[in-house]
């Protein structure tokens, strides 16, 4: 009990954004298809200082709404290495808070990111990942009322997930190294997440975090507010230097083996040049085993105990 407290209590405090990744990765040959919706509202943000003000946009307060449905596929290439991708289409508005009217919109494919992870250890779980995002989201803005719906820059982000099970208490903590080009700060971030088996339901809890390593704002934009073009005012969009922390639960059902569906909650705590936003995601997890069966016939060589050889 004391264990579970404890790892409760590391979850809810420690620092770490997520779609936090658990260090369990698929089997050979077998394919995992995550696909879901997320929707993330804000209405402020978090100042270069830390302090939450109301967002604004075109000398107006603002509300950004944004859905963005994507798929997550999960390849277990041999025994301990996982490729993958991660395709987002992202569609999005800003209005004004007090009539709803609207002020800026964008829809379309969002950046896609490549990843490829290798389970260096069972015992302790440690598993490397290497992303790579590209900038497959449009950036394109030619009046105030668009909306990017990328960043327009190439990333590379270096994980190590460290995984532990007790019984069935499953916990996470994932490290990384954000590498960012195209003016935006590089970061570091972590990723705690704690879940909770109780036979075909299962609970959640993660706390994220990134860390930027200077205070940048992309060309165009400066430290004092988000005004870079195509962001409508949040820095949920086009945020140059974001640092921040959120928290948030998730509760799943195993529907069979092969399928699992799952809802959570996500909240922004702290941050600096950073959305104070909630986030809403359900999504659904399938797995398959693509491995061909062994139809041979099975041969013994030795016999089994109690068994004796005829002649």
């Amino acid at each position: 009990m004391r264990a579970f407290i404890l790892a409760i209590l590391l979850c809810l405090l420690s620092p770490s954004i997520a779609r936090a990744d658990y260090a369990w990765i698929p089997d050979k040959y077998t394919l995992q298809i995550r696909g879901g919706m997320d929707y993330l509202a804000t209405g402020s943000n978090f100042a270069n200082d830390w302090v939450a003000e109301p967002m604004t946009y075109l000398g107006q307060n603002s509300t950004l709404r944004d859905f963005t449905f994507w798929v997550k596929p999960e390849f277990g290439l041999e025994e301990g290495w996982v490729a993958g991708f991660y395709m987002p289409v992202t569609t999005a508005q800003v209005t004004r808070t007090s009539t709803e009217a609207f002020q800026a919109g964008g829809t379309g494919l969002g950046d896609m990111r490549l990843f490829l992870k290798w389970r260096a250890s069972e015992l302790p779980l440690f598993v490397l990942e290497t992303e790579l995002k590209f900038p497959t989201g449009s950036t394109a803005v030619t009046t105030n009322a668009d909306l990017a719906v990328g960043e327009g820059n190439m990333d590379i982000h270096l994980k190590g997930h460290f995984g532990y099970q007790v019984n069935q208490f499953y916990f996470s903590a994932t490290p990384g190294l954000q590498v960012r080009t195209g003016g935006y700060s590089s970061a570091a971030t972590l990723d705690l997440v704690m879940q909770a088996f109780i036979k075909r339901l299962y609970i959640k809890l993660s706390v994220n975090s990134r860390l930027s390593f200077s205070a940048q704002a992309l060309p165009g934009g400066n430290l004092n507010g988000q005004n870079v073009s195509g962001s409508g005012g949040s820095y949920a969009r086009l945020a140059g230097s974001p640092s921040g922390i959120s928290g948030g639960g998730a509760l799943g059902l195993v529907l069979t083996k092969q399928f699992r569906m799952e809802a959570g909650v996500q909240r922004a705590i702290a941050g600096a040049r950073y959305p104070e936003f909630t986030s809403f995601t359900l999504n659904l997890l399938s797995t398959f085993d693509l491995a061909s069966p062994d139809y041979r016939p099975k041969v013994r060589e030795v016999p089994f105990e109690n068994e004796t050889l005829e002649y």
